[in-house]
């Protein structure tokens, strides 16, 4: 082989791997760009769901006191009616 063939085939394999390296490159950015976009979504979805959790345990909180309220207010009644 010759010294020219050489170099060609050296700068040809060079000027792919450039170009295999730049694809790769930007590959990696995209991926991590999507990584950093959906690691966003997974934060905003868990402050969400603890805020969800929040609201679930006061509107628990919530139903549990008229329930007891209402115990009472039936047991007043009872009583009352007892009473006539």
């Amino acid at each position: 082989m010759k010294r020219d063939d050489i170099v060609g085939r050296h700068w040809n394999l060079f000027i792919s791997f450039s170009q295999v390296a730049n694809d790769v490159r930007k590959q990696a950015t995209s991926l991590l760009e999507e990584i950093k976009s959906l690691s966003r979504q997974n934060e905003e979805l868990v402050m969400e769901k603890e805020k969800d959790a929040a609201k679930i345990k006061e509107l628990t909180a919530q139903a549990s006191d008229w329930k007891s309220k209402y115990e009472k207010v039936k047991i007043d009644l009872r009583n009352l009616k007892g009473k006539d």
